[in-house]
């Protein structure tokens, strides 16, 4: 699943790309603790995320998440970084 493209700081990508989506389907289908995992290793990595972006990439690819479901992602963004990416 890429979707740094997409995530990743500074990016001016209007959409994630089809292949990050079908990424996400799939891991929204094996549970939210997937995605998490995958944003928790970027944060872990120094990958510099936008956590506005990276809250919001599901709703962007149209893949329908639990709304009491959250995991918390720490990241470096400037006045984008947060302490957690929800999906309400």
């Amino acid at each position: 699943m890429d979707c740094l493209g997409y995530v990743s700081a500074g990016s001016e990508a209007d959409q994630p790309d089809d292949s990050c989506c079908e990424g996400v389907l799939a891991a929204a289908q094996l549970g939210l603790p997937c995605l998490c995992e995958a944003l928790h290793e970027a944060a872990f990595m120094n990958v510099n995320l936008n956590i506005s972006r990276a809250a919001r990439l599901a709703a962007a690819c149209h893949v329908y998440v639990p709304p009491s479901t959250s995991c918390n992602v720490k990241s470096e963004v400037g006045q984008e970084s947060g302490r957690g990416v929800s999906s309400s």
